[in-house]
């Protein structure tokens, strides 16, 4: 897709968002008529738009009839969601809201996921609230929140699991780009979240120098991020291997302790073979910023998952998300159709090989990508380890091709003048090579013409010479005469 072609589906995408947005969408087919150029991605990619935009509107309306006393608010501190006393928000997604909470049964701490008001009274949320007690249920491992009980009150169903002391990956890496980079507003973290206790001392772990200054702090941050990404990759494993797909891999929903410790939350979207099809066909779920490409024509696999997590391990090293900071329509497109900048070019102190894991994991088709989330985690092991890890980084063509077009997408002039000058070069070597063949074809001692020969014996006697440490082969080769063609050439090959 050019260019041209990209800025024209952007302005399409922009129009429908516009019609969403005021009530006016007329339907998917008229936009397709309209536009039949255009009528494939249209299929593909508005169904997600509007699902995004119909959760933000519903999440405002209730808001506002809260706010009117139309409908009860949101359950606060000191109110109780069945017999479970509330201690404050914690986070809240497009489906549920989870709150931190005392269980005066034994006692304890606990957090409490609710489903949102506003999806109340839907059945497919419903569904999937039901759909997710029952695959966590199954799912026993360090890397993942278990399940403790399953509630409801009058107003809402709700589950019940522990209470994880640490903060979620989106606010720690909110505090690092306030550090890092103060100039740049954080990609998901939400104002309404309680601030996190434990996020000073995350922080403070997670960049702190190594030990006896074996290494730099950022050296040792990328080898602890590749730790954390190898223990959300194990958990992924094993749900996958337990016939569960998450679906909505992000930041906000890998949980980290104090003592780096990540584990997986928020089953939602997660889908089995098992559990019915909650989903409408061309409905995509998850959070669009970290959806892999197939997520927007429908498909969705284990590799799905290792897409999102890679992501998150570049926003992770980069401290940027894969795509910056764009509109829901751009990103869209970007994500179907183009590659993320290369995180070296953001952050040349990024290891090679942590770049070469990342740029796997977020392959734009999937059997590129690891094949398992289990060799997800052996690589992250290994390089955190410090030993040689399996992926290989792209050809010298293929990230020279890559780097041109990230350089197009920020500057077409710069990247026109690099073309050129690409293409100069390519011209200018393909000369050079023709020349020193043409000369090295000139030195070598030609002997008479024999006669044609059925057959290419060949005799190999050696003449070893020493010069400046290096030894010659002198190399006896019959050929079949054919026109000028010799029946023995002499030639010097060098070994080291």
């Amino acid at each position: 897709m050019d260019s041209k072609c990209d800025s024209h589906l952007d302005s399409v995408i922009s129009e429908i968002v516009d019609a969403v947005r005021a009530d006016t969408f007329p339907g998917l087919s008229v936009y397709c008529e309209r536009y039949p150029d255009l009528a494939d991605d249209l299929r593909a990619l508005t169904p997600t738009l509007i699902a995004l935009e119909q959760a933000r509107t519903a999440e405002a309306a209730f808001t506002e009839r809260a706010a009117q006393g139309v409908v009860e608010p949101l359950p606060v501190a000191g109110h109780s969601l069945g017999d479970f006393q509330i201690v404050r928000e914690i986070g809240r997604g497009g489906m549920g809201i989870v709150y931190e909470a005392i269980d005066p049964s034994v006692p304890r701490r606990v957090a409490v996921k609710a489903i949102a008001p506003w999806m109340s009274q839907n059945s497919r949320p419903v569904e999937r609230f039901q759909s997710e007690a029952r695959m966590i249920a199954k799912l026993r491992h360090p890397h993942i929140v278990p399940l403790l009980s399953v509630g409801r009150d009058q107003r809402s169903l709700y589950l019940v699991m522990p209470l994880i002391e640490g903060c979620s990956l989106d606010q720690v890496l909110a505090e690092l780009r306030r550090r890092n980079l103060p100039d740049q507003p954080s990609a998901e973290s939400k104002a309404e979240e309680a601030p996190c206790p434990s996020l000073e001392a995350i922080v403070r772990r997670l960049t702190a120098p190594a030990e006896a200054g074996r290494s730099s702090a950022k050296a040792e941050y990328f080898v602890r991020i590749a730790t954390i990404c190898s223990q959300a990759a194990s958990g992924l494993q094993y749900a996958n291997a337990h016939d569960v797909v998450h679906r909505d891999i992000k930041p906000s929903n890998l949980l980290l302790t104090d003592e780096l410790i990540v584990c997986l939350t928020d089953f939602g979207m997660a889908k089995s073979s098992e559990s019915a099809n909650i989903t409408r066909t061309g409905e995509i779920v998850g959070t669009l910023r970290y959806l892999a490409p197939e997520r927007l024509r429908g498909h969705c696999d284990a590799l799905s998952d290792v897409y999102s997590l890679g992501a998150t391990l570049y926003e992770l090293a980069t401290l940027q998300p894969p795509f910056g900071e764009v509109s829901d329509p751009e990103l869209v497109n970007l994500i179907s159709a183009a590659d993320p900048p290369s995180p070296r070019l953001i952050d040349r102190q990024i290891p090679r090989d942590l770049e070469t894991i990342i740029c796997k994991s977020m392959a734009k088709l999937p059997r590129n990508r690891y094949a398992t989330a289990g060799e997800l985690a052996a690589d992250l092991l290994a390089f955190a380890g410090g030993l040689p890890i399996q992926a290989r980084q792209p050809g010298l063509w293929r990230r020279a091709t890559r780097s041109l077009r990230e350089r197009a997408r920020r500057s077409p002039q710069t990247a026109r003048a690099a073309l050129a000058l690409a293409a100069g070069l390519l011209m200018a070597g393909a000369l050079l090579i023709g020349y020193r063949s043409k000369e090295r074809a000139s030195d070598l001692p030609v002997m008479a013409t024999a006669p044609a020969v059925s057959t290419i014996p060949m005799d190999l006697t050696r003449s070893v010479e020493n010069s400046g440490g290096r030894s010659r082969r002198r190399l006896t080769v019959e050929l079949p005469a054919k026109g000028n063609l010799s029946s023995r050439v002499f030639a010097i090959v060098r070994s080291e």
